[in-house]
C-alpha cells in the first residue's frame, strides 16, 4: 500500500476569507483618518471576490482649501482575491478611486485607498480635491452598517451583469 501525505501550511489556508457560494462575509473597519469603511467577500464562479465596498473620505481641495465629507461605494465589480491580495482602480471624469489590500491573518485585512475629485474654484479654475492615501484595517463584522450622519456627498457606482456601470451622485 502506498500512502501519500499532502502537507499544506495551515497558515495559508486560514488567511484567505472563506465564503460558500450562498454566503457572503462583511468586513468592517476604519481608515487612518478615523473614517468608516467596509466590504463584502463572497464566492463568484468558484473564486473569492470582493463584491462591494464603501469608504468615507475627507478630500481636501488643493487650491481653495475646501474639505468635502465624501461617501463612495461600489457594487458588482467582483474584485478577485489572488494570493490573499486584491487591487482595484476606477478612473473617469468624475472620480479617481483606487484601493488595495491583503488578508494578513484570518480576521485581519489591511491596505490603503485614495479618492480624488475634480472641482472648480470660485474663480472657475480647476482643482483637485484629494483624500491623500489613508491606510485602513478591517475585520469580519456582523450586524448593520452604522449611519453616516456627517457625509455631504454620496457617490455610488454599480456594475450590472451586462457590464454597464451606473453612477449616482447626491449631496
Amino acid at each position: 500500500m502506498i500512502r501519500v501525505l499532502l502537507v499544506v501550511p495551515l497558515a495559508l489556508l486560514a488567511v484567505i476569507p472563506s465564503a460558500s457560494a450562498a454566503e457572503a462575509q462583511r468586513w468592517q473597519g476604519m481608515t487612518s483618518q478615523g473614517l468608516a469603511m467596509d466590504f463584502v467577500v463572497k464566492k463568484a464562479g468558484g473564486k473569492t471576490v470582493i463584491a462591494s465596498w464603501e469608504f468615507e473620505f475627507t478630500p481636501l481641495c488643493l487650491k481653495s482649501g475646501n474639505i468635502i465629507d465624501l461617501f463612495t461605494g461600489f457594487d458588482g465589480f467582483d474584485i478577485p482575491v489572488v494570493h490573499e491580495r486584491f487591487t482595484f482602480t476606477e478612473l473617469d471624469p468624475f472620480q479617481y478611486f483606487s484601493w488595495k489590500g491583503a488578508f494578513t491573518r484570518p480576521k485581519d485585512a489591511r491596505g490603503s485607498a485614495i479618492s480624488d475629485l475634480p472641482a472648480l474654484t470660485r474663480k472657475i479654475q480647476g482643482e483637485v480635491c484629494t483624500s491623500g492615501r489613508p491606510s485602513w484595517e478591517a475585520h469580519p463584522a456582523s450586524g448593520p452598517i452604522g449611519a453616516r450622519p456627517h457625509v455631504q456627498m454620496w457617490i455610488r457606482l454599480v456594475k450590472g451583469s451586462d457590464g454597464k456601470v451606473t453612477r449616482s451622485v447626491s449631496s
